[in-house]
């Protein structure tokens, strides 16, 4: 059965919120100018969308099927439609997306963008609501940050500079997060391939593999994987020959346990190891409110402050007193 124009435009209705505006007023004037209108007898329609895009604007009334017709092509630009829950929801993840993206978190923030499927693909969502357009714009962002993150650990695989482990490390939890997202699948997988070919890279890829597993378990809710994680850490730190992997390992069991559980999971590592873990391992830095956090290694401490280097290399200086008391027990116990 084919419907008529009225029936196509119902489920529409509801976009559509409609204004009228005296042509001697103010608004009228400023509509005008913005969206300059075909004719000059009255009425004038416009048909603006959400986004401040112009779809319509002539002058002369439309009879019969003339405007539901209008209506129906209009909507067809207009996108889904959010409700109250949906942009609530949706300003909400944007939120964590754009802090995750801002501490260099790229993984948490592809996570965050998994959340919105049923309202579009990464990045296409079709609606001209604010939230969905804000939404599109940082999914643009994720993209430039991840190929930034990229770029960085393809330069530290080529240089095999003294960080690369860690770079190996994030490189994995990268590609597994990114999942078929078509913007970057190409850009990881000729990463990856990279690492595998370079001698050097490929011998410490599978090492970079478990660790990456284990950070996963290490947050889980249960104690069992939790500890399961751990022993894998600490087997790895205790039997592999690498510095960097003893080193980046031993970091990772610190930040992630408190000293009697570190010594509990980890019997063997010695003092002078887990003071090196401690200045050199990348944590996450909170402040004294918990309204911001930072991603970063300790490099040192003077005159009431700290200075923190940050993943892309910068260092800042934070006072102590900013600091949760957390991180400020962290940083008394580094000798």
């Amino acid at each position: 059965m084919r419907l008529n124009t009225e029936q196509q435009l119902a489920p529409y209705v509801t976009q559509f919120v409609p204004l009228k505006v005296d042509t001697a007023s103010p608004e009228y004037q400023r509509l005008q100018r913005k969206h300059r209108s075909e004719g000059n007898s009255i009425p004038k329609i416009f048909v603006i969308r959400a986004d401040g895009k112009k779809l319509y604007a002539k002058s002369g009334s439309l009879s019969g099927d003339q405007l539901p017709t209008l209506m129906v092509a209009a909507a067809r630009e207009m996108g889904r439609p959010l409700d109250v829950k949906e942009s609530k929801r949706l300003k909400e993840i944007n939120s964590s997306i754009m802090s995750a993206i801002q501490e260099k978190n790229l993984k948490a923030a592809i996570v965050e963008f998994k959340k919105l499927k049923k309202l579009g693909e990464f990045g296409q969502i079709r609606s001209y609501a604010k939230a969905a357009i804000d939404n599109n714009q940082l999914a643009e962002s994720l993209v430039a940050s991840v190929k930034e993150n990229a770029a960085e650990i393809r330069a530290s695989v080529e240089a095999l500079d003294d960080s690369i482990f860690s770079k190996l490390v994030t490189a994995v939890e990268l590609k597994s997060a990114v999942g078929t997202v078509p913007q970057l699948k190409i850009e990881m997988n000729q990463l990856d391939k990279l690492i595998r070919t370079n001698k050097s890279t490929a011998l410490l890829y599978p090492t970079a593999k478990k660790v990456s597993a284990a950070i996963t378990k290490l947050r889980h809710k249960s104690s069992r994987v939790v500890d399961s994680a751990r022993r894998t850490l600490t087997e790895l730190a205790s039997n592999d020959a690498d510095s960097r992997v003893k080193e980046y390992v031993a970091g990772l069991l610190t930040a992630h346990a408190s000293d009697s559980d570190a010594d509990q999971a980890n019997p063997t590592f010695e003092e002078s190891t887990l003071g090196i873990a401690k200045r050199t391992t990348v944590r996450k830095w909170t402040s004294a409110d918990g309204k911001f956090s930072i991603e970063a290694s300790f490099v040192k401490k003077a005159n009431g402050t700290i200075s923190l280097k940050k993943t892309n290399g910068d260092v800042i200086t934070v006072p102590l007193a900013r600091l949760s008391e957390t991180d400020r027990d962290f940083i008394n116990k580094i000798k």
